[in-house]
């Protein structure tokens, strides 16, 4: 109960910017887990997770990557609904921390199990799910690989069918990298223009 009352005033501290205090509440509610022997329960891993979240709101980015690559090993012995709700959260999460501290290549280890659980989670358009995938497709050409962009490229048209990322600039910008593709890839310079048309609008 103390672990639990400690985790839930933590976390509401922490939406209240109160981080001093929550940073001490989630870490005291993870003391009593682990003296609970609750360390692979999906209670633990998520104060774990709303603790790396304090750290991100505190720039404390190498901090938070520990966190998470600790969230990410425990949750391999965990199942359940909420083990995927908490699985794509922290993929997602995890690469957009490694990409920024740019440890590109642990990031791209992350990313298709990344796209998989946000797909799985919130459906095939959400507007996470489309900036994941356009980061990728952006590694794909900064790294002139030709299989990997086609195959995003097709995984990331149903993204935009529906209306959440629809008009966005999130579709510009798939707009834009299809563009690329079009010129780059398949000469097709009158349908590379065409994209970038529409992008810019």
């Amino acid at each position: 109960l103390d672990a639990m009352c400690c985790q839930n005033i933590g976390w509401n501290s922490v939406l209240l910017g109160e981080l001093t205090r929550g940073e001490a509440l989630l870490n005291r509610a993870l003391d009593c887990m682990k003296q609970l022997k609750a360390e692979q329960s999906i209670d633990y891993l998520t104060c774990k997770r709303n603790l790396g979240l304090l750290y991100i709101q505190q720039v404390r980015f190498p901090e938070a990557i520990r966190l998470y690559r600790e969230i990410v090993s425990g949750l391999k012995s965990c199942s359940g609904g909420e083990q995927t709700t908490l699985r794509a959260k922290t993929a997602a999460e995890l690469f957009f921390l490694l990409e920024h501290e740019n440890h590109t290549s642990e990031a791209q280890k992350f990313a298709d199990d990344a796209a998989d659980w946000l797909s799985a989670l919130y459906g095939g358009n959400s507007p996470m799910l489309a900036e994941l995938l356009l980061r990728m497709i952006g590694y794909a050409i900064e790294e002139g690989d030709g299989a990997a962009l086609e195959r995003l490229l097709d995984r990331i048209e149903p993204v935009f069918s529906g209306s959440a990322c629809k008009g966005t600039a999130l579709e510009a910008r798939w707009l834009n990298y299809l563009g690329v593709y079009c010129c780059d890839a398949l000469g097709s310079y009158g349908d590379a223009l065409k994209c970038f048309s529409a992008s810019a609008r």
